[in-house]
């Protein structure tokens, strides 16, 4: 997986310098913000806290990323890790902050939609596809190695049989998530959010607290506020998805009509 991720880790990073050099240029072109810029849209604000969760959907990478690393070195990883989370919120905040400047209440929840159609724009569109298939398999290989040990009969290693059957899992892996993903695109930001909340907030504020208390046990008040504050948030986050989903199936709706 090494190679591809880099290759698409390069066609990201390209992609987004040329999306803030095209923000930045219609902001200085123009002299002016794009249109309706405010403070917060109130409408869709309460779908906000699941998108920011889903920030956090790596995560889970942390306890492996430290175990793999030297004992020699082990020590600095906190401290690394704090300053890189801190460099990617920064950078979430100036690179939307940016994009919503520029297109105002018109940026779309996929912000390529909004880029000036020329070729430079076809090509970081491509460059983004071509990153979504480099990194799915890596971001698929979790989920079949433990959905296959849990429903799949155990056996050797050379047994053909076993092999075709986890190949058919896997193709209705892929094909299921290609169906949310055509279901889905309609309203991304609803399913973003969804996401966010039902799984991502756990993962965040739920399991670790519960973690906590079951291994180290010794800030109990503190591991149950980060526990309710989880499930209260992984709660509204995820009603909220659903109500507004509701709200944006009928707007389309009334513009097909």
């Amino acid at each position: 997986f090494a190679a591809t991720n880099l290759t698409a880790d390069l066609f990201i990073l390209s992609g987004l310098l040329y999306i803030l050099g095209v923000s930045v240029g219609k902001i200085a072109a123009h002299g002016e913000f794009g249109p309706n810029v405010g403070l917060a849209n109130w409408n869709t604000a309460p779908i906000f806290l699941g998108t920011a969760v889903y920030a956090f959907e790596g995560i889970a990478l942390v306890i492996p990323l430290s175990e793999s690393m030297d004992p020699s070195v082990r020590h600095h990883f906190p401290a690394l890790l704090a300053k890189v989370v801190s460099g990617i919120c920064c950078f979430f905040v100036l690179f939307s902050s940016l994009c919503y400047l520029a297109y105002g209440d018109q940026v779309e929840a996929t912000i390529t939609l909004n880029l000036p159609e020329n070729n430079a724009t076809t090509s970081v569109q491509i460059a983004y596809c071509l990153a979504l298939l480099f990194t799915y398999p890596l971001m698929l290989f979790p989920v079949t190695s433990i959905l296959e040990s849990q429903l799949l009969p155990r056996s050797t290693h050379n047994d053909p049989r076993m092999k075709w059957r986890k190949n058919l899992f896997r193709c209705f892996l892929v094909l299921c998530t290609t169906a949310i993903s055509v279901a889905c695109g309609e309203a991304l930001e609803n399913f973003v959010s969804l996401v966010g909340g039902l799984c991502c907030v756990p993962l965040a504020l739920i399991y670790p607290p519960l973690l906590h208390m079951k291994i180290v046990g010794s800030h109990p008040n503190r591991d149950t506020t980060f526990l309710v504050i989880g499930v209260l948030a992984m709660v509204f986050a995820t009603t909220m998805a659903i109500l507004s989903w509701k709200n944006v199936s009928s707007d389309y709706c009334d513009d097909d009509s």
